[in-house]
């Protein structure tokens, strides 16, 4: 091996050691290290409705529930509007209904059965999955908050009403899953989920408080 060689040799070792020094301190610089290593995270709001009427069948039903919103937005509320959502039964009327910086989903029925319906929609940017509350798009309204190791406890409000010989009971649960996922040497994500529940028993009409609990810092926050 010539002397030129050798340097040439050196020279790659080097820059080569550089390389992945720099890629191993980017990789714990959460979340600046995204850009240096030029990683583009896949960033999504996950948000499903269930509707449990124990086999039975409501008449005259309307519901308002609440949405995942930031400054009266809803960008998932927006998407079911425009028909993007899934397991939406035909026959509903849907609207949006903003109120106290919050947006909900208004929905008019005829006949209610059990059902699940949801939607997933792209964040557009990275999600602030540990500090959500404020940052990112949460079920909204939120009152009466009090701190978790993992999040929040709270209340917020459900209208419901609807009509039934039979007596029907109803549930009512909506979770939104908000997650940033990424590749660099394997997959890795953070999430963080908001979910709500309500039970009922008839006669059922008028704003009802429900139960949230939303649970942050889920997953990984080192990108490599």
């Amino acid at each position: 091996m010539n002397k030129d060689s050798g340097y040439l040799l050196i020279t790659i070792a080097s820059v080569t050691a550089v390389s992945l020094l720099i890629i191993m301190l980017a990789g714990f610089i959460y979340p600046g290290g995204f850009h240096i290593l030029g990683i583009t995270p896949q960033s999504t709001y996950e948000y499903t409705v269930s509707i449990d009427m124990d086999g039975a069948v409501a008449e005259d039903a309307q519901l308002f529930i609440p949405l995942p919103s930031l400054s009266d937005r809803s960008p998932v509320g927006a998407a079911i509007l425009e028909g993007k959502g899934t397991g939406v039964p035909d026959g509903w009327d849907i609207e949006l209904f903003g109120s106290k910086g919050s947006t909900m989903l208004k929905i008019t029925a005829d006949e209610l059965r059990t059902t699940e319906f949801g939607i997933t929609v792209d964040a557009g940017d990275l999600i602030d999955t540990e500090n959500p509350v404020g940052s990112a798009y949460t079920l909204l309204p939120k009152e009466d908050t009090m701190a978790t190791d993992s999040g929040i406890k709270y209340n917020t409000y459900i209208y419901a009403e609807y009509s039934s010989d039979s007596g029907a009971e109803i549930e009512i649960g909506i979770e939104l899953t908000g997650k940033n996922s990424w590749s660099m040497f394997s997959e890795k994500s953070n999430s963080f989920t908001d979910t709500v529940s309500l039970s009922l028993n008839p006669p059922v009409k008028g704003w009802y408080p429900s139960s949230g609990d939303l649970v942050a810092g889920i997953g990984d926050y080192t990108i490599i």
